[in-house]
């Protein structure tokens, strides 16, 4: 009796606890991955609030004010800065900005060229009040398309996608900076 017992067992498969938990671990990941691909493509959903978002240290950093809210913001004044711009990020973080300021008054042009996430692009006048606003501004969008101001503005500031209908900004909002 022994005999038959040991060559039934002999012929069943062996499970380790070692293959158990790399299975396990499998098939976690393999649902992790799932689940952020359907949140990315349904909703934009973005592991920026998990990631450190990368800043330009050689940038001068001041706060953008509007009533309690305050952002962050990097300012991008040379020309090469300014063609630099967030290009090559992979995120910004929800209360940063980057403010591009110019001399005089203008039709300044954006576009999305090298982004890799979508951005609010707006546009103030020389009194810092907000006379365009391009919200979701998306990578998908270069080259085709470049976005400009309704009327001559001085300063343009970059938020995260959604950030400025969060903050209530519209047309004549005034920031402070």
């Amino acid at each position: 009796m022994p005999k038959e017992d040991s060559a039934k067992t002999a012929l069943a498969p062996k499970t380790t606890s070692k293959s158990l938990l790399l299975w396990v671990c499998f098939v976690v990941v393999a649902v992790l991955v799932c689940v952020y691909i359907l949140l990315y493509r349904q909703v934009g959903f973005t592991p920026s609030e998990l990631v450190q978002c990368q800043t330009n240290p050689n940038l001068q950093v001041i706060d953008i004010r509007q009533g309690s809210n305050v952002l962050r913001a990097e300012v991008a004044r040379s020309l090469s800065e300014k063609s630099q711009g967030l290009s090559g990020r992979d995120c910004l973080a929800k209360d940063a900005a980057m403010l591009f300021p110019y001399d005089t008054p203008g039709e300044y042009c954006f576009w999305m060229k090298d982004m890799k996430f979508a951005i609010d692009m707006v546009w103030l006048d020389a009194n810092k009040k907000i006379v365009t606003i391009k919200s979701n501004a998306t990578p998908k969008s270069y080259p085709k398309e470049s976005f400009c101001p309704e009327k001559p503005a001085q300063y343009i500031v970059e938020v995260q996608a959604g950030l400025s209908d969060k903050l209530g900004w519209g047309i004549g909002t005034q920031l402070s900076f």
